[in-house]
């Protein structure tokens, strides 16, 4: 199945609680957030501390691997690539990011596609020695 079959069943407008781990791991930040599924695009909104944020995931098949852009208001203005695979019921993507003077961080994206009246978004926070971390979830119902 192709990464753009898998969205095709997560096609329209989704809204939900988005959760923010930003300074303190075991207590997330909540906002309203939506997304928007319009073909190989998803258009992620969300509120940091009142502000309104928006995001824009731009997923394309590569032969059996997917690629995935990330761009946002809040972190990523320059924009993120990632690579990684589309299952059934899922897209799973890496990709790094510079942390200072330090070596990069990794940051994953899963988009959950298992439930057709469901769009999961979560991403992790990923240390230099592989420690993962929820850093974001965004859990979009129709």
């Amino acid at each position: 199945m192709s990464t753009l079959d898998v969205l095709a069943q997560h096609q329209g407008d989704w809204s939900g609680t988005n959760k923010l781990w930003f300074e303190d791991p075991d207590k997330a930040e909540e906002s309203p957030g939506t997304l928007c599924v319009a073909g190989n695009q998803i258009q992620v909104t969300w509120a940091f501390r009142g502000a309104a944020q928006q995001g824009v995931l731009t997923v394309a098949q590569i032969e059996d691997s997917v690629s995935v852009s990330w761009t946002d208001s809040w972190h990523a203005g320059e924009g993120m690539d990632f690579t990684g695979e589309a299952f059934a019921d899922a897209i799973d993507v890496f990709g790094t990011y510079p942390a200072g003077d330090g070596p990069d961080w990794g940051w994953r994206i899963v988009l959950d596609l298992e439930d057709p009246d469901r769009l999961l978004l979560r991403m992790y926070n990923i240390t230099p020695d592989g420690d993962e971390m929820i850093a974001v979830e965004l859990d979009g119902v129709r």
